[in-house]
């Protein structure tokens, strides 16, 4: 008992008194089932001051809420990307919303939103393997082929490390970034690699001719 009496008590978030007013009424529609309507409001109020340090994370994870519950996929990259710029949001908190903002954007062909989320998100867990591969495809998508070659060489390098192959399609897309690249010193070892992983006779008659 003495303990928990030591322990503190999450502090209640610190809002204005324009945007409590806000949150009341989109709260309010939301309890209601009108998702909708809330994120109809929370639009309105779009040009309300975030002047405390909590306004712009709370309003964004109504945003969110609201978009989650209608599976309106741009409501929830907005709200994903209001919640990321908040800036009372956690570290931790940042790291996760990163992800989905990083791969809503690349849905879209916003390469360079998404390339700034996953940079992000990597910077803080670079040893997520498939995330890592997610980046490399939107790298490529916007013919950053050395970029490619380092992230899916990574990726590879941690699946083996770890006593395991990486997938099949890495190894080809490597060498593919490799040749559109014109990286040619790296051209034998991702092709040596490839066989290694996978010594198939396909895959021995791709390598030959491209070699």
């Amino acid at each position: 008992p003495a303990l928990a009496q030591k322990q503190e008590k999450p502090k209640p978030p610190k809002l204005s008194k324009p945007v409590i007013a806000v949150v009341q009424e989109v709260q309010k529609l939301q309890q209601a089932g009108d998702h909708a309507g809330a994120l109809a409001r929370l639009e309105v109020a779009k040009d309300v001051p975030r002047a405390e340090a909590d306004d712009a994370l709370i309003m964004a994870k109504l945003k969110l809420f609201s978009a989650q519950t209608l599976k309106d996929n741009a409501k929830l990259e907005e709200g994903l990307t209001e919640a990321v710029e908040a800036p009372s949001i956690t570290l931790e908190e940042k790291t996760t919303f990163s992800k989905f903002v990083a791969s809503l954007a690349s849905n879209r062909k916003d390469y360079q939103k998404a390339i700034k989320w996953y940079d992000f998100y990597l910077s803080q867990k670079p040893d997520d393997v498939d995330m890592t591969v997610q980046a490399a495809s939107t790298y490529a998508a916007m013919g950053a082929r050395p970029r490619v070659v380092e992230l899916l060489t990574k990726a590879i390098d941690m699946r083996e490390n770890a006593g395991q192959k990486g997938d099949r399609s890495w190894y080809a897309f490597r060498a593919q970034a490799v040749m559109d690249g014109k990286l040619d010193a790296q051209l034998m070892p991702a092709l040596l690699s490839w066989v290694k992983a996978y010594p198939e006779p396909t895959n021995y008659n791709k390598a030959i001719e491209i070699v």
